[in-house]
């Protein structure tokens, strides 16, 4: 059966598009993270290698797509685990984030402008990687 509205109420969005996510915060009049501030709100106010670190250990990340069954378990509620000391939650899995960003390569990136804008990318940069997503480090 399908679940209902207060299942999932507090589930994220999936499979929405950079312009989807734009014209929801734009309807909200919120916006979009840079990859700047999705960073330094990732660390929690803390000097992590990795800025989706949140105190959470890999066997509460949802990474492995190897060990979820797809078709129940690839998303959690959107305040599932431990928030960070910003109380942010699940930057490290769950969904992918649309940034305000263009995306170009960080060695190409300018530190001064804190979203890149860069006319050259068609591409939008999302961060904090998704249910489905393989462990990287």
């Amino acid at each position: 059966s399908l679940p209902n509205k207060e299942t999932i109420s507090n589930y994220p969005i999936m499979f929405i598009g950079w312009w989807g996510a734009k014209v929801f915060a734009d309807f909200y009049k919120l916006k979009l993270p840079s990859e700047a501030q999705w960073g330094y709100g990732s660390k929690g106010g803390n000097n992590f290698k990795y800025s989706v670190f949140d105190g959470v250990s890999t066997n509460d990340a949802n990474w492995n797509s190897a060990n979820l069954n797809l078709a129940t378990h690839h998303f959690f509620d959107v305040k599932s685990g431990s928030a960070n000391p910003y109380g942010l939650y699940n930057l490290g899995g769950n969904v992918w984030e649309w940034m305000a960003d263009n995306y170009v390569s960080y060695s190409g990136s300018s530190i001064d402008n804190p979203v890149i804008e860069e006319l050259r990318s068609t591409s939008r940069s999302r961060r904090g990687g998704s249910g489905i997503t393989k462990r990287l480090h």
